[in-house]
């Protein structure tokens, strides 16, 4: 199981010290897009860019879930939406 260390990489901080956040982010999600061969995980739709999707935990990470590219799906932002609508009306 791939974990994804966000600060262990020195590529990952600036030269003052900061993370970089933005370029972590795109990274991760990107490596979770290539994992399902660029598609959606519910519905099938082919991702092209970074900003048409986000990165779900399958099992919640407030629940015991890894931060970990097993533990990710890929879901569109359509379905990302109406996943996160359910899950509000489910607590």
């Amino acid at each position: 199981m791939e974990e994804f260390n966000f600060v262990t990489d020195v590529r990952n901080v600036t030269s003052s010290g900061k993370i970089k956040q933005k370029e972590i982010i795109d990274d991760f999600k990107q490596k979770v897009a290539d994992n399902q061969n660029n598609v959606c995980n519910h519905c099938g739709k082919r991702i092209v860019l970074v900003t048409e999707f986000n990165v779900d935990y399958i099992l919640p990470i407030s629940r015991g879930g890894e931060n970990s590219i097993a533990n990710s799906q890929a879901l569109c932002n359509s379905c990302c939406e109406k996943k996160n609508s359910i899950d509000k009306y489910l607590q």
